[in-house]
């Protein structure tokens, strides 16, 4: 009884302070801030695009959308998880400064990508890339003891599979997978690095790290009719950052 008291209480807590009371379940398409995965024009879609002209101060945007992006102490936290680090890296500590202004620490309309945080953003995943690719145990320790030897995409693949699911909080689509095994397959001529796997590693990670889907807490749920619910793994996410800010053990994984 006890056990399903404090079960309820944190359910109770993560509907309240975790999305808005009054929109239990979305429907889809229609403009309203939620994201549609199957309606590709859906204008509240998040776009993983690069910004090509980030450094040359003409760009002033700021990336407004109602999903909230990880605050800055949750993506340190959910680095070091995802990656397997023996501690948070503190790169967050240089980046542009948390609106703490609202008791909620999740506001959408306060939690915003601008353009100084975005080159935050490149600038400590490209760092983190370095670091992990220079720490031999650290490569070691992120590579399954299945995966496949030789310097090919089904390695690739199988090394990426179990670091998405950590970094995206679900597991990736095919799509996700084999556009990110590319570049892990790439890394030696992407990097210079004559090491396969660190190479693979220093550049796939600058592009997990840069990704909307590792960046925010998106929500597409599961299509029922005209809403959508959340899945299993968006409600272990919710209640793993209401939590201790970061992602799901690999229990509910």
């Amino acid at each position: 009884m006890k056990l399903f008291s404090t079960f309820l209480l944190l359910s109770m807590i993560v509907s309240a302070c975790s999305s808005p009371p009054s929109r239990p379940s979305y429907r889809l398409g229609s403009g309203d801030g939620i994201p549609d995965p199957d309606n590709p024009n859906d204008p509240d879609n998040p776009v993983d695009e690069p910004i090509d002209d980030i450094n040359s101060g003409e760009l002033n945007i700021t990336f407004n959308t109602a999903i909230p992006r990880l605050t800055h102490d949750e993506w340190e936290n959910t680095v070091r998880d995802a990656f397997l680090l023996a501690g948070r890296p503190g790169l967050a500590a240089k980046f542009t400064q948390d609106d703490n202004s609202t008791i909620f620490h999740n506001d959408s309309d306060t939690n915003k990508v601008t353009t100084g945080l975005w080159k935050d953003y490149q600038e400590a995943s490209e760092e983190l890339g370095k670091r992990i690719a220079g720490d031999a145990n650290q490569v070691k320790k992120l590579i399954p003891a299945d995966a496949p030897a030789g310097e090919k995409l089904e390695r690739a693949s199988a090394i990426l599979k179990p670091l998405l699911l950590r970094a995206y909080r679900r597991p990736a689509t095919e799509a996700e997978l084999t556009g990110l095994s590319n570049i892990f397959n790439k890394g030696k001529s992407l990097t210079g690095n004559a090491n396969y796997d660190a190479a693979g590693f220093q550049a796939v990670t600058a592009a997990i790290l840069q990704s909307p889907q590792f960046i925010y807490h998106p929500e597409y749920g599961a299509k029922d009719g005209k809403v959508a619910k959340l899945t299993p793994h968006e409600v272990a996410t919710r209640l793993s950052y209401a939590i201790w800010k970061s992602i799901p053990d690999q229990a509910l994984l």
